[in-house]
């Protein structure tokens, strides 16, 4: 009977998994190219003849599918709704009303499990799923096992999209198939909306024994997974079509043949189990000899047990003392190389020796070594700081060497130039009186020449005769000789003493200190001896730290061995506890076989009694429930070819097939 229900579910489901399969290998390809309407209508149009060749007939007839275009909201709510009837007629935009829909949509979205908005998902990190639900609207009466059933028009649904391979990864879908192309998943899913309810699937399996494992799951869903690290919203188009149920066509009479069939099987069946309880009573016999023998070999394999307990205590005893010794050894050899871990015990060792690891590994070497250095050169930071003291000294006496002197030639100059203007006030006038026959003054009175550019021209015969080089040598001599006097050398030393003393230079000379005191640092981080020391530290520190892994490795090893050591004698007192409580209830054992033994021949009435008030009623439940399955197949079948349009029309189609754009 399994076999026959899973042909009857085959049959109707043959057509439309052909019709996935086609579509999603088909869309896979086409999805390389941009989405658009024209795409995926080609993609479904190619599949529609996947169901056999009753489609073939009605092509060639002239017919064909309505499609219809869907434009809905990320939610799934219908904004617009456009007819291929209406377009090909002449209607200029082709839009109806999207009140009158077969088949509802519902997208959900999800965000690491909590259910978020389409735009809370914008550049949402994590794992995200995409659910839609199909909800069938239109249904017909149809009489069903003597009942009048609702009967929904069935739709295959397939949902197709493009994912971008660097935004999403681990793509998955619940019903259907995901491809990687490289560059972008090309994911499918099938769905088949009310189809499960129009079979009553679940009535079948509940009222028909031994269908309990059938899987009647029809998937009325679909869900994409993904993680993403920033979401993008992936462009969804769905195609759902009724084309795919109107080749279903199943006839009664041979599954009905089928079921009489199965139930002679199943009479033949009980014959043979009532002529095999016979030699069940038969080997009741030997089984009972058997018992007995096992009786005797328990009573000595518990006494076997006993002894093995019985030196449990010492087995785990002496493991315990050996691992302690060892455990005491490795910490003598820690404390020996300098390193203290404490006290090394069974429960502490893995810790302990895993920080020591991890203490060596974060030693700084350099860091140690640079500290060394500096604290040497920092022994003679005195001398240093003198050095540094005397070169400063030595830039601010040039420089108050230098300003002294610019304060000294100024005042020699200016006194020089006091010296020089009667000589040259002198000579402008005999030029001047030889010249014109008449004094400066003269000319002057009779205002022949303005005061102003009489002593504009002594002011420039002044400049001319201040850069003579008898002028400037006597200059320089009369400065050099104020510079190497006794007031002048104090006052340099004054300005010298002062300027050493100023937080400034103070400040200065602190600052070059430290300055130097980094540059010796790294002179001698650079010597031989110093690299040869951090090169031995770093060595000594990965020899140590191989050292203590190989001593925790050989730890390790040897607690695999006490804890088997453990677990043995444990299970050596189970075992024996379990041998003392079987041998205990051998003798119950014994009577009960001897029972089963008495009893047998009571069996063989019992099977005559279930033959001839199970079985007859079994077989009247097997046909009624395999009729009304054929019955909703048809009944399906006929909904289905009923459903040959969305609009009101004169052409006639074939089916209809609904294209809808999400978002």
């Amino acid at each position: 009977m399994k076999k026959r229900t899973i042909k009857t579910m085959a049959a109707v489901l043959a057509i439309a998994t052909t019709t996935a399969l086609v579509s999603i290998n088909a869309t896979a390809g086409a999805l390389d190219d941009e989405m658009n309407f024209e795409t995926v209508n080609t993609v479904c149009s190619n599949t529609d003849n996947a169901g056999g060749t009753d489609t073939d007939d009605a092509v060639k007839a002239g017919l064909s599918d309505e499609v219809v275009y869907v434009f809905t909201d990320k939610d799934g709510k219908v904004d617009k709704v456009m007819d291929s009837i209406l377009i090909e007629e002449g209607n200029e935009n082709g839009e109806l009303s999207k009140e009158d829909l077969p088949v509802g949509i519902k997208m959900t979205y999800y965000l690491d499990g909590k259910e978020v908005t389409a735009g809370e998902l914008d550049n949402a990190k994590g794992h995200i799923k995409i659910r839609c639900d199909y909800t069938p609207l239109k249904y017909e009466m149809k009489m069903i096992g003597g009942k009048n059933e609702k009967i929904y028009v069935p739709f295959g649904a397939a949902l197709i999209t493009a994912m971008d391979g660097d935004t999403f990864k681990n793509v998955t879908v619940s019903s259907g198939k995901v491809t990687l192309d490289g560059l972008r998943y090309a994911v499918v899913g099938v769905a088949f909306p009310g189809l499960k309810e129009d079979l009553d699937l679940d009535k079948v399996k509940n009222d028909i024994s031994g269908t309990e494992d059938i899987d009647t799951d029809i998937p009325e869903y679909i869900e994409i997974e993904a993680d993403t690290d920033c979401y993008k919203a992936p462009d969804i188009y769905m195609a759902v079509s009724n084309s795919i149920f109107n080749a279903i066509d199943v006839s009664a009479g041979d599954s009905l043949t089928d079921v009489d069939e199965a139930v002679t099987k199943i009479t033949d069946a009980m014959n043979a189990l009532t002529d095999g309880s016979s030699k069940l009573y038969d080997g009741l016999d030997e089984l009972l000899k058997g018992v007995n023998t096992l009786s005797t070999g328990m009573n000595e394999l518990t006494v076997g047990l006993d002894t093995l307990t019985s030196n449990n205590a010492a087995l785990v005893k002496g493991s315990e003392d050996v691992f302690n010794s060892l455990l005491k050894q490795a910490q003598s050899g820690l404390e020996a190389a300098g390193l203290n871990v404490g006290t090394l015990t069974i429960d502490n060792y893995d810790e302990k020796l895993t920080g020591a690891i991890n203490s060596l590994n974060g030693t700084d070497v350099y860091g140690t070594a640079q500290k060394e250095v500096e604290s040497k050169v920092r022994a003679n930071e005195a001398q240093v700081k003198d050095a540094v003291t005397e070169a400063v000294k030595e830039q601010v006496t040039d420089g108050v060497n230098k300003a002294v002197k610019a304060q000294v030639e100024a005042g020699v100059t200016e006194a020089v130039k006091e010296n020089v203007r009667p000589m040259v006030k002198s000579a402008v006038d005999a030029g001047i009186e030889e010249q014109y026959g008449h004094t400066p003054g003269e000319l002057i009175a009779a205002g022949m020449l303005t005061e102003e550019d009489y002593n504009e021209t002594i002011d420039e015969k002044l400049s001319e005769q201040m850069e003579s080089d008898a002028v400037r040598a006597q200059i320089d001599s009369n400065t050099e000789a104020q510079m190497n006097s006794d007031q002048i050398k104090a006052l340099i030393e004054s300005k010298i003493n002062e300027q050493m003393a100023s937080d400034q230079i103070t400040s200065t000379i602190d600052s070059k200190t430290e300055e130097q005191i980094g540059v010796l640092v790294g002179q001698y981080m650079q010597s031989p001896e110093v690299t040869s020391k951090i090169d031995a530290g770093k060595a000594k520190v990965s020899e140590g730290v191989k050292e203590i892994e190989d001593l925790k490795g050989r730890l390790d090893s040897y607690r695999v061995f006490y804890n088997g050591i453990n677990e043995y004698t444990n299970g050596v007192s189970k075992a024996c506890e379990g041998a003392h409580e079987l041998n205990n209830a051998m003798p119950d054992v014994i009577k009960a076989v001897s029972a089963l033994k008495e009893g047998e021949g009571q069996v063989v009435d019992g099977l005559n009694k279930f033959n001839d008030e199970g079985i007859s009623k079994i077989t009247e439940l097997l046909k009624n429930g395999l009729g009304n399955t054929i019955d909703r197949l048809n009944a399906v079948s006929e909904v289905s070819h009923s459903y040959t349009g969305y609009t009101e029309s004169e052409e006639q189609k074939e089916g209809v097939k609904f294209i809808i754009k999400i978002g």
